[in-house]
């Protein structure tokens, strides 16, 4: 059986480098930067195989969504079969959101968005 693995947190918010440096004391841990200014960071300091806490600028764009959203990756699989997986069980693909190289957004019975990564190892994912 194909299962997710949970590997981003990602917060929307209006100033993601304060937020960052609040959770970095919170924890403890060491914020990191992607490429393109994405911070980032996570228990060990790597992105390997952790599951990583992602602070974006939010956008305005989406007040009826709240700043959190869940990024998944398949353990095994593709990025195709994970979403239809996830269909099947009642996400829908969100048409407003653009397809990505390495990543799609759904969003959960409810509405709530989540992002599907391509699995680790795979395609250069980055945050939905």
């Amino acid at each position: 059986m194909i299962r997710a693995t949970l590997r981003e947190i990602i917060v929307e918010c209006a100033q993601p480098r304060s937020v960052a440096a609040f959770w970095a004391e919170a924890l403890g841990w060491t914020t990191r930067e992607y490429p393109g200014g994405v911070l980032w960071m996570s228990a060990s300091g790597g992105s390997d195989d952790d599951l990583l806490l992602v602070f974006v600028p939010s956008t305005g764009e989406r007040p009826d969504r709240g700043g959190i959203q869940l990024a998944i990756s398949p353990r095994s699989g593709d990025l195709d079969t994970e979403v239809e997986r996830l269909v099947a069980l009642g996400a829908r693909v969100c048409p407003d959101r653009p397809e990505a190289a390495g990543w799609r957004v759904l969003a959960d019975p409810e509405g709530n968005e989540l992002c599907v990564l391509a699995p680790h190892g795979g395609e250069d994912g980055g945050s939905g």
